[in-house]
């Protein structure tokens, strides 16, 4: 254990490394097909990350597992991009003709991504894998979607909402009043909706 915060990363990395080569043989021996489920996330410090998790069944005990296998730096949001930083993380875990289902929200530059990788399968390593059947939106997002079209029905049109919901994914919730003043004047429930956004 270090307590020099100069030595936190270098350690850090050498932990990745040394679990690393356990993640892949079990992805690699899983006794079913390799799932992902992916978002993109910004850090604190402005930094747009890719989280990677793969989900999959362990041939020992056959018990479902799931781990974070990567967690790269991307350059902007856009289905292209995080294909290209996707497929290395695939073919260095050795695990693309395992691929089977991509979960992730349904945003429309994650479609793009599903295209891509189907594209790339299918020209490139000779298998068929369908976008329309295998990305899958996960349900907590649907259901977030549903829930702010029912409470602020009326007062905040949904394309608002949508592009409130981009700028706090971005890190960019700071700073907009008159935003601020609207929810505030909602009630309760527009209150709660800045306190969330504030200790965000």
């Amino acid at each position: 254990i270090t307590t020099v915060h100069s030595q936190v990363r270098k350690r850090i990395n050498e932990s990745f490394i040394s679990h690393k080569d356990i993640v892949q043989q079990k992805l690699q021996s899983a006794i079913s097909r390799v799932h992902l489920s992916l978002d993109v996330w910004t850090s604190l410090n402005r930094l747009l990350l890719l989280g990677i998790v793969a989900h999959f069944v362990d041939c020992l005990d056959e018990k479902q597992f799931k781990a974070l296998i990567a967690l790269p730096e991307i350059r902007n949001h856009s289905g292209g991009e995080q294909f290209s930083v996707l497929l290395p993380v695939l073919q260095d875990y050795s695990i693309v003709w395992k691929l089977e289902a991509i979960v992730s929200d349904n945003a429309t530059t994650n479609n793009t991504l599903c295209v891509a990788v189907e594209e790339y399968l299918l020209e490139e390593e000779e298998i068929e894998w369908n976008a329309a059947h295998q990305w899958i939106c996960y349900t907590g997002h649907i259901i977030n979607l549903a829930v702010q079209a029912f409470l602020f029905q009326g007062v905040v049109e949904i394309n608002e909402l949508k592009s409130y919901n981009k700028c706090e994914r971005k890190g960019e919730i700071g700073g907009e009043e008159e935003r601020w003043v609207k929810f505030w004047l909602m009630g309760p429930l527009g209150q709660l909706h800045n306190v969330i956004v504030h200790i965000q």
